[in-house]
């Protein structure tokens, strides 16, 4: 028997449990936050135009000082990344492994003026250009499936609808890039892919038009729809989550550049 001065005293208001009061739940741990974890706000469709403008009058208005330094920077910044910007606000993914047309010549034979017909023609095929990016990144056992897609041999993408809206007209001389994105993360269950293509004029440096596209997932062998094979799904999974990621990064971004701009105490250095 332990001596009663040798006994732990236990105080039951510090430890309910260990007086015979069950103990509480432990608390549910804190979530963690990160820059890529907390949408941003939308930006203006005009964002790019408008801090370009903010900045240009910040320099004019200044003429020196460490606003009108940060101004400039905010410039060049733009001049050189505007197209990694401009896509990755919308959650575009931009580079050789994504973009669809890259610099695309607008032809002279167009007269001046595109017409409607070809933006459909652009996105069409930026998209084909698209899902042949999934095959060259794929292992071997599975390239040829990814091809497929583009061809009524097995399981292939049908365009089911497409409607653009158009934003702004293409004259030549110019260069365009076209871009594709998810609009939706697919599932093993998914039997149509949402699109949304983007036409960018590299002369104006915005968009000139979008194009949303359904497209549904078709088994010609025997005739009827059916669902995204399990590593397709996997993969454009991974698309659609470097989407969303890329959007929240690049749009924060953005919106440090703005505050650059816009700040008081920038304006009291």
């Amino acid at each position: 028997m332990v001596p009663p001065h040798l006994k732990r005293q236990v105080n039951p208001r510090l430890s309910p449990h260990i007086s015979g009061h069950p103990a509480p739940p432990p608390a549910a741990p804190e979530p963690l936050i990160t820059e890529e974890s907390v949408s941003p706000p939308s930006l203006s469709s005009r964002w790019l135009s408008d801090l370009r403008a903010q900045a240009q009058i910040r320099i004019s208005t200044e003429g020196q000082g460490p606003a009108v330094n940060s101004a400039r920077r905010v410039l060049s910044h733009l001049h050189e990344n505007w197209l990694d910007l401009l896509a990755g606000s919308e959650g575009y993914l931009v580079g050789p492994r994504w973009t669809g047309l890259a610099n695309q010549q607008i032809s002279w034979g167009d007269m001046g003026h595109v017409n409607n017909v070809m933006y459909n023609r652009f996105a069409e095929s930026s998209r084909l250009n698209y899902l042949r990016g999934f095959a060259l990144a794929s292992d071997e056992e599975h390239r040829q499936f990814w091809l497929d897609l583009i061809t009524p041999r097995s399981i292939g993408w049908i365009l089911k609808s497409m409607r653009t809206e158009y934003k702004c007209p293409l004259f030549y001389p110019d260069n365009i890039t076209v871009l594709h994105r998810l609009v939706n993360r697919p599932d093993k269950n998914t039997e149509k892919i949402l699109m949304e293509a983007v036409i960018i004029s590299n002369e104006k440096q915005r968009v000139a038009a979008r194009c949303y596209e359904e497209l549904v997932v078709y088994d010609y062998r025997i005739g009827q729809r059916t669902n995204l094979r399990p590593f397709m799904v996997e993969a454009l999974q991974e698309t659609y989550d470097l989407q969303e990621k890329n959007r929240v990064k690049t749009t924060t971004h953005v919106l440090k550049l703005q505050g650059s701009i816009s700040s008081p105490s920038n304006q009291s250095k």
